[in-house]
């Protein structure tokens, strides 16, 4: 019976402590964060200076597999 007192009490104060919503409002973010929808294109200019940056550590990401 205390337990069902205790959370009428918890659910009572809860529902007393919320406003209406006539407080500080965020105002709404004109830009986009960063994301786009749509993918990125395949581009040759970006895609090869990227596999020539990765080839010097291209030996640590080919071993996934245990040594001999």
């Amino acid at each position: 019976m205390t337990v069902a007192r205790a959370l009428a009490l918890a659910l009572l104060a809860a529902v007393l402590g919320c406003g209406d919503g006539a407080g500080p409002q965020l105002s709404p973010r004109p830009f986009l964060m960063g994301f786009s929808p749509m993918p990125p294109r395949l581009d040759p200019a970006i895609i090869v200076p990227s596999i020539n940056h990765w080839l010097p550590r291209a030996d640590a990401a080919i071993m996934h597999v245990s040594p001999p």
